[in-house]
């Protein structure tokens, strides 16, 4: 067996994956809802949060493979504190209305909440004692869906961003900036600026004062019932061999929404003929009906072309009409290459360029110029100019947008690669006013760790699970520095003696305050799962 699952590391986790009972089906799974840990705060009992309480609650769902229903409550520990009703509540913005289909496949199925609070961490730094910020309220589900960038939503396209901010003494956030987002260029990082009124911490305290302190603050937009991609089922985005230029689509646009500048999106579903071509299209979802945005996507499809098929198949895409049509914009698209493709003649050492291109129609790229190349060689960024021949760009993007005449960024190199990439947005660092304390977290750097050349072998032949927990002096030239195990379940599988392993290929920013390391140590969990 390959594992193909990444290793997880939990030292800032954003995400609660909730724990499930089994379900009455054989075979059928636990119901596939994931809930954020922000979430779970937000349908915390008040009053079982005054009193500092923590709890669980199961509840018992109908469920199939896409939508949950009819929840109820099956138990609560402890009782009476408002935890069983937390859950269903919670539970109830991820229900939805069953289809037949649903309703002639479903089961049973149970669901565990763990209702944990918060706790604050403590970091030292030159015997000077430092507590960080805590979330206590951020906000609600509503709140988030409607900050939600509107093409991301209308496609289901889930993303996130990271904020630079400065948490006040009163503990509200100031001075934000955009230090990371996902899928740049859809308006996430956007989108989290308008939340950030609505964060409330506990302030960073130094010695037991409340202190202003520069700290980071990720806001994730996941989907529940309201944002679930319109087709009945989810499969892997169409490989556009051609598609609509952005001048085929300004020419669709609605004559009357362009007027009056109203932005619409329509959710086609086609089949795709083996040639490649899109027939029997239906406009299954749109903005604005009564304004045609279905009909002139629909207009479109003629000019849609994905690679020949061995059998009949449907698929499902998004075109926008907004004021992104026509404006060109760096793309958050994986460019493709040919398998194996790459030019590397004898004698020169493998490199890698740093290419910024126009994309022409078909996604090939033209007018490229070059941004930087490792090593400053003229011979490698001449044959990474010469490897574009071999490389093109999805001329349509998820998000149901033109890409001829935008923009990429990307990274190729000049030997042997796998498809090259988008060249990653860089990170920006804070401003930080004066008298602020400039907190830096501890931050994974970009490695690649294949968990399948460190899971114990036998536990792999057994597919066990496991999870390990390091302890560690701290970071030392960008690596875990004094490591030791200090939680290994189960035991005896190699488990631990695996994670000491592959601590050593691991890289970390280390964390700060006002530019000296912390001193405390790093407790560092690893799990090691099975894929699915």
């Amino acid at each position: 067996m390959i594992m193909k699952k990444c290793l997880g590391i939990l030292a800032t986790a954003v995400l609660a994956s909730l724990a499930s009972g089994a379900a009455a089906q054989e075979g059928t799974g636990a119901p596939k809802l994931r809930v954020r840990i922000d979430e779970i705060q937000l349908f915390y009992p008040p009053s079982a949060k005054a009193k500092g309480l923590q709890g669980k609650a199961v509840i018992a769902c109908t469920t199939s493979e896409q939508v949950i229903w009819a929840c109820k409550l099956d138990s609560e520990e402890p009782t009476g504190e408002g935890f069983g009703a937390a859950a269903l509540a919670l539970a109830k913005h991820y229900e939805g209305s069953p289809t037949a289909r649903d309703q002639s496949s479903s089961y049973a199925a149970e669901q565990e909440f763990v209702f944990a609070l918060p706790k604050p961490k403590t970091v030292h730094v030159r015997r000077t004692a430092y507590e960080l910020p805590l979330q206590i309220a951020g906000p609600s589900l509503d709140a988030l869906y409607n900050a939600w960038p509107r093409a991301a939503r209308f496609s289901g396209t889930e993303g996130s961003a990271k904020l630079w901010c400065t948490v006040t003494r009163e503990g509200r956030l100031q001075a934000c900036t955009i230090a990371e987002e996902s899928a740049p260029g859809l308006g996430f990082g956007e989108a989290a600026l308008k939340l950030a009124p609505l964060f409330r911490f506990a302030p960073a305290l130094k010695g037991g004062t409340p202190v202003a302190m520069s700290f980071p603050t990720n806001i994730v937009f996941e989907c529940d019932i309201r944002c679930r991609r319109f087709d009945e089922t989810v499969g892997p985005p169409p490989q556009w061999l051609s598609a609509p230029t952005t001048a085929d689509v300004r020419a669709a646009y609605p004559p009357a929404a362009l007027a009056q500048g109203h932005q619409g999106y329509a959710r086609l579903d086609c089949a795709v003929s083996r040639a490649g071509g899109l027939t029997d299209c239906r406009a299954v979802a749109e903005t604005s009906p009564s304004e045609g945005f279905g009909r002139a996507a629909l207009g479109l499809t003629s000019l849609f072309r994905v690679a020949p098929q061995n059998w009949d198949i449907r698929q499902a895409f998004t075109v926008a009409f907004d004021g992104l049509v026509g404006r060109p914009r760096r793309v958050g698209q994986v460019a493709s290459a040919s398998p194996g493709a790459s030019i590397k003649p004898a004698g020169v050492a493998q490199g890698q360029a740093h290419l910024r291109c126009r994309v022409a129609v078909a996604g090939k790229l033209e007018a490229c110029d070059l941004i930087k190349s490792v090593p400053a060689d003229p011979e490698v960024a001449r044959l990474a100019l010469a490897n574009l021949r071999l490389i093109a760009v999805q001329p349509w993007t998820d998000e149901g947008r033109s890409t001829v005449g935008s923009t990429v960024e990307l990274l190729l190199s000049t030997g042997p690669f796998p498809a090259p990439s988008i060249a990653p947005a860089p990170i920006v660092s804070p401003t930080v006013p004066a008298k602020v304390i400039d907190y830096r977290p501890l931050t994974p750097l970009p490695t690649k760790v294949d968990i399948s050349q460190y899971y114990p072998a036998r536990a792999q032949r057994m597919e066990l699970d496991g999870r390990v927990v390091l302890t560690c002096l701290g970071v030392k030239e960008e690596h875990l520095d004094g490591c030791q195990v200090t939680e290994e379940t189960p035991a005896d599988y190699g488990f631990g003696d695996a994670a000491m392993k592959m601590s050593v290929a691991l890289f970390y920013s280390p964390e700060v305050i006002d530019g000296i390391q912390v001193d405390a140590p790093l407790v560092m969990p690893i799990n090691f799962d099975i894929p699915d």
